[in-house]
């Protein structure tokens, strides 16, 4: 009988531990899910974002941009910035990225009245005229 128990009692509790394991790994795979299904959204332009690029070195905010935008990191170290601003029609932006220079990307509450292809470019610093030579 105290055989019996012990057999019961083990099974029991490698019963318990599996049941622990599969609960804990399906959260992990929701939680993939969730992110991958987030990051499919952004891909087609479905997420409404805002992109500041900050000079790290000054602590000044270069440039921000904020629409529905999707972003790629290239080899050549750009930032990619595509925005969508009609039905089939985008904008791409390049941002060089380096030592001092770094990027935050935020998902925004869409407000009311901000329409699909609604889309705003800031930039914080001045841009120099560029003089060209009289002919």
């Amino acid at each position: 009988m105290k055989l019996f128990l012990k057999r019961f009692l083990g099974c029991l509790a490698i019963l318990f531990l599996g049941v622990c394991c599969i609960s804990g790994l399906s959260s992990c795979r929701a939680e993939d899910q969730v992110q991958r299904n987030m990051m499919q959204d952004i891909g087609n332009f479905k997420t409404y974002r805002r992109i500041t690029v900050i000079n790290l070195r000054s602590n000044i905010v270069l440039m921000e941009f904020e629409g529905y935008i999707t972003t790629k990191l290239d080899s050549e170290g750009d930032v990619n910035i595509m925005i969508k601003v009609g039905p089939d029609k985008y904008q791409l932006h390049y941002v060089r990225l380096a030592d001092e220079i770094c990027y935050l990307s935020e998902q925004l509450d869409v407000s009311e009245g901000v329409g699909p292809y609604h889309h705003k470019i800031t930039f914080y610093v001045p841009i120099p005229e560029v003089s060209r030579p009289e002919e």
